[in-house]
């Protein structure tokens, strides 16, 4: 069975999942005018989307100040384009931020399992440094038939845990990646965090936790995937009347 997920000081708990909220700014007019609205809310851990960043250039000179504001664990995630993000994959800048994330306060990264073999680098450096890897992996097409032995791969990778997403357009491919979720979740301690993209896979945003699935994300002020909830949806959807 999967143990609890802890990123930073947050850790899932049987009743709720973890809950993560995207930050997507361009700029560092735009981080300053956002960064307290995220430390105050509701949120267990902030996803720091860096692939939303205009000019990396400067984001590379100030991550590490920019790093110090968070107040709730951060997951720092350059999202590329090909899993649904703002960015092309660039190799040397995708390590270099990754770097600077992981040696400057972040408490978890997300590395793209298709970049895995190509960042082993950045697997030692999160070790050395207790910094969750997450390994993760979207779907944008046609729902994958085969959800659960996709995910019985992925968590045979060299990561702390497993992301999967995919989109998703009926309920019945909601409850297939359920069903995958619970079978996989019993068979191995990583933790994993799956979830349906798209309006029919809302679902599995809410009641995803009681399959298995240990952290889920939701909207403060941009939505970072087709059919994410507000976090005050979510958050009314899980009966949650305090942190």
């Amino acid at each position: 069975m999967s143990k609890s997920l802890q990123i930073g000081s947050a850790q899932a708990k049987a009743r709720r999942p973890l809950i993560a909220v995207p930050l997507l700014v361009e700029d560092a007019t735009m981080f300053q005018a956002q960064i307290t609205q995220f430390n105050q809310c509701q949120a267990d851990v902030i996803e720091w989307r860096i692939d939303a960043w205009h000019f990396f250039a400067d984001l590379i000179k100030l991550m590490p100040q920019l790093l110090g504001q968070f107040n709730k664990p951060v997951l720092v995630t350059y999202r590329t384009q090909d899993e649904g993000g703002l960015t092309a994959f660039d190799q040397n800048l995708y390590r270099q931020l990754n770097q600077l994330a992981i040696t400057n306060g972040a408490s978890a990264i997300d590395i793209e399992v298709a970049h895995l073999g190509v960042m082993h680098d950045l697997r030692t450096l999160a070790y050395q440094n207790q910094v969750t890897v997450i390994g993760s992996k979207h779907c944008l097409g046609p729902a994958q038939a085969d959800v659960q032995n996709i995910l019985a791969e992925l968590v045979k990778l060299p990561v702390d845990v497993v992301k999967f997403a995919e989109a998703v357009q009926t309920s019945t491919e909601t409850d297939a990646l359920l069903t995958a979720t619970r079978a996989i979740s019993l068979g191995t301690d990583k933790p994993l965090i799956t979830m349906g993209m798209g309006a029919a896979g809302q679902r599995s945003r809410t009641i995803g936790y009681q399959y298995g699935s240990q952290l889920t994300f939701a909207s403060l002020t941009k939505a970072s995937a087709a059919g994410q909830l507000s976090l005050s949806d979510l958050c009314k959807a899980l009966n949650m009347n305090e942190k």
